[in-house]
């Protein structure tokens, strides 16, 4: 207890180079080890000095020497996991169930991989594919971290990759990853894979809302560069869509008339004006903007 009290005094007036020479003293000469309150003390002090492997290090020391971590422990690690590398942090999330009783669930690991995608986003890939390599599942708000990492790294095909593993597991994307995708088309010139995450996001289980804000975002990018596969993709969703949103309509009509396609942007308008006549007034806008640029 004394040790305990000299300790976390200094640690707290931030004397650290005496407290580690009182640590020393306590376990060389008098032969005692830390408990579990003085191993977290040293744990959470640390990590606010910025020492995270010194952190880390101490719960490694602290398992060896058979002392228990607590709540406490946890809450100390889990505040500095952004600052300790990838290995690391993945032995720690696989031992907080046998230290702490707390099962590695998507909630504790989204928000691990939330602080890495803020701070250490390569850290942040390596995690998660490390984790993936456990068979660790994961579920929408981990892949919208995940792609909003891809958007700040600039990799585009790895959002790609990651978009078709969420494809794959039957995830349905939500308004953040709608958002995680655009930011990734946004930053990269990237038409060719900026298209395969819209046909990945038409083929799979996603709202009509969110494909058609991403096919705007496309088709105002890449006007020249693949205007077949575009107009191919909007073929394909009035094929599947018995009543497309509105915002859908929006896009097609503003396409065809970009395009100077004009027959068949009134037709998408007919067509809208038919399926929703409560949206008469904003068709009639439309309808009245593409009849200004025809010919007399």
């Amino acid at each position: 207890d004394t040790y305990n009290s000299f300790i976390k005094g200094c640690m707290v007036a931030n004397r650290i180079d005496i407290a580690q020479n009182m640590l020393k003293q306590m376990e060389i000469r008098d032969n005692c080890s830390p408990d579990t309150s003085l191993y977290n003390t040293l744990i959470l002090l640390y990590s606010r000095h910025g020492k995270t492997d010194e952190c880390y290090n101490y719960y490694v020391k602290m398992r060896e020497n058979k002392e228990k971590p607590d709540h406490l422990t946890f809450f100390a690690i889990y505040h500095s996991l952004h600052n300790i590398s990838s290995s690391n942090v993945l032995d720690f999330i696989e031992s907080t169930e046998e230290c702490f009783g707390i099962s590695p669930n998507l909630h504790y690991i989204n928000g691990i991989l939330r602080k890495y995608a803020n701070v250490a986003p390569v850290r942040a890939l390596q995690l998660f594919d490390m984790l993936k390599s456990k068979g660790h599942k994961f579920d929408v708000f981990s892949y919208n971290a995940i792609l909003d990492v891809c958007s700040q790294q600039s990799t585009i095909s790895l959002a790609v990759e990651y978009f078709q593993f969420m494809q794959n597991e039957d995830i349905e994307m939500d308004e953040m990853t709608v958002c995680a995708i655009i930011r990734n088309i946004l930053d990269i010139d990237d038409p060719e894979n900026a298209l395969k995450l819209l046909d990945l996001a038409n083929n799979g289980k996603s709202s009509y809302e969110a494909i058609a804000t991403i096919l705007h975002t496309i088709s105002n990018l890449y006007t020249e560069q693949c205007v077949d596969e575009i107009q191919e993709i909007y073929r394909s969703i009035q094929r599947n869509v018995q009543k497309p949103p509105i915002r859908m309509y929006e896009c097609l009509i503003k396409h065809y008339v970009s395009r100077g396609d004009l027959d068949a942007a009134g037709d998408v308008a007919d067509r809208a004006k038919e399926e929703d006549p409560s949206n008469s007034d904003w068709i009639l806008k439309i309808i009245m903007g593409i009849n200004l640029l025809q010919p007399p």
